[in-house]
């Protein structure tokens, strides 16, 4: 890099604040471009099945390859047991080879939570130093992402290669922000399948000083009127830090017509961390 790493991550960080959430990611590559000279930067979001990953573009003129939603486009690359799918899932850097061009693919990761990737293309082959601070860009970026997305549907939209069901939708709204979380002596994770068309099944954790506290919920069925009893079992499991949690470890099973919705809840402390 011609600028101090320093520098350049305090540039990515003021160009994040200074732009509009849906401009932010574009602002912060654009900061790692000058910095590298690079002939191009990309972030690739990994979709919600966890078999591809998507470049998301702005294109106001259009008539490009991918989906499009107003001047956005999606431009969906399979996993195909390639680099890509390798970064990944291993979560390290690689230099790819080009026609002349050199590309650094980094993981753009948060505790865990595998967001995407990085793809930097370079005409000079780079060598350790460079890709390591592109690593730390890479990381950098990951928090400009779970920061701004709060405020935008765009990184979502970009990650629904799949349409999703009603039932689906609103199971979504009852899952964790982040499926992954690294918590030092612990490392915790879940996952749905498939994505697009489960309902009624939930999981949610929240870690408090000392105690992880864990939930699965299984409402009977799959269609809407099972993810809407799970709504209500997960709000009886949802208690603000420091209230009393109106659940017990035993399988809650709330009344209604033909519906069972076992909710199962646990917590863990050190030195086990383990439920």
């Amino acid at each position: 890099m011609k600028d101090s790493e320093q520098a350049v991550l305090a540039g990515m960080l003021q160009s994040a604040e200074d732009a509009a959430p849906v401009d932010a990611v574009e602002a912060v590559t654009g900061v790692i471009a000058t910095a590298l000279n690079a002939l191009g930067v990309s972030l690739l979001i990994a979709d919600l099945s966890g078999r591809a990953l998507v470049r998301l573009t702005h294109q106001p003129a259009g008539g490009g390859a991918g989906r499009r939603h107003g001047e956005e486009e999606a431009e969906v690359l399979p996993f195909d047991g390639g680099p890509y799918e390798e970064v990944l899932r291993q979560q390290t850097p690689r230099v790819v080879p080009g026609d002349g061009t050199w590309s650094v693919l980094a993981p753009v990761t948060d505790r865990g939570e595998a967001i995407g990737l990085l793809e930097i293309d370079l005409p000079d082959e780079p060598d350790g130093d460079v890709v390591k601070r592109i690593a730390h860009a890479a990381h950098a970026l990951a928090f400009v992402v779970i920061a701004n997305r709060r405020h935008t549907d765009l990184f979502e939209w970009g990650q629904r290669t799949t349409p999703f069901s009603l039932s689906a939708e609103i199971q979504r709204r009852l899952l964790p922000a982040s499926f992954t979380c690294e918590g030092g002596a612990f490392t915790l994770s879940g996952w749905l399948e498939p994505a697009a068309s489960v309902g009624g099944d939930t999981f949610d954790y929240s870690l408090a000083r000392n105690v992880l506290h864990l939930s699965v919920t299984d409402a009977m069925g799959h269609g809407v009127a099972s993810a809407l009893t799970a709504t209500s079992a997960w709000a009886a499991c949802a208690t603000p830090a420091g209230a009393a949690p109106p659940w017990s470890p035993r399988p809650r099973r709330p009344t209604g017509p033909s519906r069972s919705t076992p909710t199962y809840a646990a917590r863990t402390s050190p030195p086990c961390w383990a439920a």
